[in-house]
Order: C-alpha cells, then structure tokens, then sequence
C-alpha cells in the first residue's frame, strides 16, 4: 500500500516541475518571508479517505488546495492570469506518483473550483494584497 508521505513527495515534486522560474510555491512546513514577493501560490495535498474496495482497487479520494496570492498594483487583472494557470494545471490531469520498490500510482484529478477571497474593504491603496482559492478532488489509484 502506498503511504500518504509518498503520495505527497511525488505530487509536490510533479508540481515543482510545473512551475515556471519566475512562478514562486510554497509548500507545506516551509517558511518564506512573503511581504517581499509580488505573487505566490500555496499548495496543499488534503490527507486521503479510502474507499471501500468493492472493485478490489486501492482508491484514495484526496483534495488539492490551492492558495493564490498576488499583490496588485498596476496590473489588477494579475490574480485571475495566476488563477487561471492553476486551473489549467489542474484540470483532469493525471499525475504519475512514484511510489516505493514495489508500488506506484496515478492521481486522477477532476474539474477545479475556484473561489476569490480578497477582502475588499481592504482593497484601497497600492500593493493591495488579492487572494483565491483553488480546490480539486482527485482519486490516488496503485498501479
């Protein structure tokens, strides 16, 4: 059986390889001063939920979430390219996971949602800070 800390390294790492070099993300138990960067994205692997095995597959349902950052100034439109991006990204993909000597899987990702969260009371001045969220549901399937 393949292990959550497995799945992980393999999606981060895939998502690592995705990135552009001027694309900045930022993963889980890294620490980066943000108030330096003009946009960010956050990128979290949600802790998997078997399925019961009535096919008699190993299927992990898991939730990828992703938080997009942008600091707006003359460009306001910037957060929707950045979120965009992402959804591309995301959009039923299938990612090859590595797994150990032994055991391998695929991550099947489906539609992704979006939601913006920026305050807007908060939105007066330049370097306003806009944030989104991006959600996708996946299944994580050995092979």
């Amino acid at each position: 059986m393949i292990t959550m800390s497995t799945v992980s390294r393999g999606f981060y790492g895939w998502w690592q390889e995705q990135l552009s070099s001027e694309e900045v993300a930022i993963f889980p138990g890294m620490r980066v001063e943000a108030e330096s960067l003009p946009e960010w994205t956050e990128v979290w692997l949600g802790e998997g939920a078997e399925r019961p095995a009535r096919s008699g597959a190993d299927l992990l349902d898991v939730q990828v979430t992703v938080h997009v950052f942008a600091r707006t100034g003359a460009d306001a439109a910037r957060l929707n390219v950045l979120v965009d991006g992402v959804r591309a990204r995301l959009r039923q993909t299938v990612v090859a996971l590595p797994g150990t000597d032994t055991t391998e899987a695929i991550l099947r990702l489906r539609e992704p949602a979006v939601r913006e969260l920026t305050r807007r009371d908060r939105e007066r001045g330049s370097g306003h800070l806009r944030h989104a969220v991006v959600t996708c549901a996946g299944v994580i399937q050995q092979v």
